[in-house]
């Protein structure tokens, strides 16, 4: 339980690093682009470089959102590591459960 509790948090803190990295990516690549397209109007840059500049922006937006529905998958690891997970969801548990052993 304990490695479980570990890996679990060490997944976590990786994760809200890479996301912070992640967005520092993507606002720049999204400055890249719009670089690109005013070149691109002054007659600098090809389409290609700007096509290729927006998919750029593109996938690091892709790879910032995955990163983010990762980080909130070690959360839910985390907290069933914890055992908290069915309380944390608010998930409410049949009458039945709460019972003592009738048999």
């Amino acid at each position: 339980m304990r490695e479980g509790t570990e890996l679990a948090w060490n997944a976590y803190s990786m994760l809200e690093q890479q996301i912070r990295l992640l967005e520092q990516n993507v606002d720049a690549a999204k400055i890249a682009e719009l670089g690109y397209i005013q070149q691109f109007n002054v007659g600098r840059r090809s389409l290609l470089d700007v096509l290729d500049a927006k998919v750029e922006v593109f996938l690091a937006r892709q790879n910032y959102v995955r990163s983010k529905y990762d980080r909130t998958f070690a959360a839910y690891r985390l907290l069933n590591a914890m055992g908290v997970l069915t309380y944390a969801l608010r998930v409410e548990h049949p009458e039945e459960w709460q019972k003592e052993g009738d048999s």
